[in-house]
């Protein structure tokens, strides 16, 4: 049978079970292990984002089972593989979006969607941490942008849900010299601060509610990456402007509720901004907020190295990595999460992953 978390368009969760799907002559079968709950996944529950999809997730680690006989693909029956939302070819179709996602126990890819969503993970196992490679690839993205106009001495970062702190934990790995402050209204950060930062002195916890401890930091940070909710980006924009030097370089991670924000009088068009980076373009862009020359960035999707670097990461550092997940869930507990945010509920948990 195959167990899929499906969603209808009240979003209401619901467990579907059903035949393994057949797969024709051009497609393949992959069987999904370990899929994790992204940030935009709780957006189509809470309905911050107008559901397209009713399969949704798009982060996952499965075995390929099945491929038919004219599949023509590196990929081949028993490869573990680990997938990114969209590619260069097809950027308007995101899994999980617009397309069929990951949530599912067992999915099946066409010809072109295998090759350009799927990377043939090089391990032994479907281990859980390799549910993180696109997150962890989307940091790694983040931190090539970055490098364009700053050396990350001092890196802010707004927003300590899971993608803030795979940054975090990445640049700590890669940058040991960057001074590091994150900014939070996570209500979980106790358990964030000892059990993932306590071994970090170079990563400061500044809680989004302490006006002293911000204002003493404005005009102090190189560079910057927004990785909060739809809901609160527009006024994260604004606080990073006021956190950065003149030239800092701020990257605009997360997505936004109106694509144009005001700042300071200059007008922000951030779904431009993030359009020009699809899957791997470094396209940075200059612009004068107030007294400051400011360059802004953002991207959408990875690339197939993005995904391959952060394989490399994840099996060099997995104790590390793994501290970000906070449960591992079978479907039916997904469910139930998925109906809690759907209701307004709010989760304090980082990465949720589902087993199937």
């Amino acid at each position: 049978m195959n167990t899929t978390v499906s969603v209808n368009s009240s979003r209401h969760f619901s467990l579907m079970k059903n035949k393994v799907p057949k797969i024709s002559d051009v497609q393949t079968l992959v069987k999904i292990h370990y899929a994790g709950i992204c940030g935009t996944d709780k957006q189509f529950a809470d309905g911050t984002r107008a559901l397209e999809q009713s399969i949704l997730g798009h982060e996952a680690i499965g075995s390929i089972v099945a491929q038919g006989r004219l599949v023509l693909s590196e990929c081949k029956v028993g490869d573990l593989v680990v997938f990114r939302p969209h590619s260069e070819e097809h950027p308007s179709e995101i899994l999980g979006h617009n397309i069929t996602g990951v949530f599912s126990e067992y999915i099946v890819l066409d010809n072109e969607k295998l090759n350009e969503l799927t990377v043939v993970c090089d391990v032994s196992e479907a281990n859980e941490i390799f549910a993180l490679t696109e997150p962890l690839a989307a940091s790694i993205f983040s931190l090539e942008l970055l490098q364009t106009k700053s050396s990350i001495k001092r890196l802010g970062i707004i927003g300590l849900g899971s993608i803030g702190c795979l940054i975090a934990l990445t640049v700590s790995l890669l940058h040991e010299e960057s001074e590091i402050f994150c900014f939070h209204n996570n209500e979980n950060i106790e358990h964030v601060k000892s059990h993932i930062f306590n071994l970090y002195p170079n990563v400061h916890l500044i809680d989004m509610d302490n006006l002293t401890s911000i204002e003493k930091l404005k005009g102090s940070l190189d560079s910057l990456v927004i990785c909060t909710s739809k809901n609160n980006s527009q006024d994260a924009l604004k606080l990073a402007v006021e956190l950065s030097i003149d030239n800092a370089i701020i990257d605009l991670l997360s997505g936004y509720n109106n694509a144009k924000v005001d700042v300071q009088g200059t007008i922000i068009d951030t779904e431009k901004i993030r359009g020009r980076n699809v899957c791997g373009n470094k396209l940075v862009k200059q612009h004068i907020i107030g007294s400051k020359s400011i360059y802004l960035t953002g991207h959408r999707g990875v690339s197939k190295s993005h995904m391959k670097r952060s394989l490399e990461l994840l099996k060099s550092h997995q104790k590390i990595y793994s501290m970000v997940i906070s449960n591992t869930l079978t479907p039916n507990e997904a469910v139930e999460l998925m109906n809690r945010l759907s209701n307004r509920c709010s989760s304090i948990n980082l990465k949720n992953l589902i087993k199937f």
